[in-house]
């Protein structure tokens, strides 16, 4: 049977923020056009796997704020989990 550890509280809390981060970025992603950058799309059908994407106007400032920021806060709380002294 597998053995039950008291693990500390703050860093539960920190892992537990950390998950929250990570779907809030991956939410963020997935509504975001597929370029940063404005881009007049795409479509390769003679590539060895064809493609094809949209065009898209990019992501807007607030939008790059918003990833620059969660990605911070996601370095910030896997550092603080992954050295936690536990």
């Amino acid at each position: 049977m597998a053995r039950a550890y008291d693990f500390p509280e703050d860093l539960l809390t920190a892992q537990e923020e950390l998950h929250q981060v990570v779907h809030a970025l991956k939410t963020l992603y997935d509504r975001l056009p597929w370029s940063v950058e404005p881009h007049p799309g795409f479509n390769d059908p003679e590539y060895w796997r064809p493609r094809k994407r949209p065009a898209t106007d990019g992501w807007t400032e607030e939008d790059r704020a918003e990833v620059q920021r969660l990605r911070a806060q996601q370095q910030k709380l896997s550092i603080e989990v992954v050295t936690h002294p536990f």
